[in-house]
């Protein structure tokens, strides 16, 4: 409860970030529509399935994903669950031009030297 007594509004401050947080993730997107670039992404068939999220935000997602398909600088690929993969990725990892960015548990490494990029 605030200290108006309305507990219906977010914390002073809660609304301007969320808003921001919002934008960025929409301008992010703009990516997407850039014929300049291909964008290849590549999910597990298991992190579709796994709820991670209320239902109507699973179908949100996947719908978002499915949109995708067809555009001509983006190829989309699934890696079913039942095919054998040859080594288990530990980590995510992104490609975005001339850089790398590896998250792992507690990091983001951002990789920019070519010769690495390039392994």
């Amino acid at each position: 409860m605030t200290a108006g007594g309305d507990v219906t509004s977010p914390p002073s401050g809660a609304a301007p970030r969320h808003e921001s947080a919002v934008a960025t993730r929409m301008a992010r997107q703009n990516v997407l529509y850039d014929t300049s670039k291909t964008i290849e992404i590549l999910v597990a068939e298991a992190a579709l399935r796994y709820s991670v999220a209320p239902p109507d935000v699973m179908a949100a997602q996947l719908d978002r994903l499915a949109a995708l398909i067809g555009m001509p600088s983006i190829r989309f690929g699934v890696l079913p669950l039942d095919r054998a993969m040859p080594y288990l990725p530990m980590h995510g990892y992104w490609l975005l031009d001339d850089v790398a960015l590896v998250e792992n548990i507690t990091a983001e490494i951002r990789i920019e030297d070519a010769d690495e990029v390039a392994i």
